[in-house]
């Protein structure tokens, strides 16, 4: 059990992070740093490895200013590689294979409640399901393709995670998959305006 909390502030009883003997479990975290600008990471039970990618931050807004602001949504599925899958919006994906080493682009703005235009990110919930293999997926705007993962999983696991992730300049957003053939669903939560 991980658990992720402003340096220099008392234990918070919740966790962030829960796994079994063998497992690489990833997860996104949003939280606040303590005076000297610093989070702390508790392990409470067995020894374990910790990889930590920071994946941005939030500044203070200005008075009156809404300027690099969250806008949440309800939930909309944008894409959905399941055959015969049922998404929102748009049916982006469906009864598309993902191979190996292969990329998936999704495009956010202008579908589901996303503006067409002054979208800087988005959060998104992306779930990999009914893969015989372990493997793992990274989102990110394009180009070339980052070392962090978002989902890791085994053979027949589905699992979903959360995270947030900028945009390119057509307002889409790639999951590059690195092994095996998973299905992917691409739900999308809310996106951030410009600074």
């Amino acid at each position: 059990m991980l658990t992720v909390y402003p340096a220099g502030t008392a234990w918070p009883t919740p966790s962030n992070l829960n796994w079994a003997p063998g497992e690489t479990v990833a997860n996104l975290v949003t939280v606040r740093v303590g005076s000297a600008g610093e989070v702390s990471f508790d392990n409470k039970l067995e020894q374990m490895d910790l990889v930590v990618d920071l994946e941005g931050y939030f500044a203070p807004e200005t008075v009156a200013s809404t300027a690099g602001s969250f806008v949440p949504l309800t939930p909309d599925r944008t894409c959905d590689t399941r055959p015969a899958s049922v998404t929102g919006s748009t049916n982006q994906g469906s009864g598309q294979i993902l191979g190996a080493g292969s990329n998936l682009a999704v495009q956010v703005l202008g579908d589901g409640g996303v503006p067409a235009t002054n979208v800087t990110a988005m959060e998104v919930n992306v779930t990999a399901t009914d893969s015989p293999s372990p493997g793992f997926l990274t989102v990110y705007p394009g180009g070339t393709v980052p070392t962090a993962a978002n989902v890791n999983w085994g053979p027949g696991e589905t699992v979903p995670k959360f995270t947030i992730s900028t945009l390119s300049s057509s307002g889409s957003s790639t999951v590059y998959h690195q092994m095996g053939f998973p299905d992917v669903v691409f739900d999308v939560f809310g996106y951030f305006t410009p600074d």
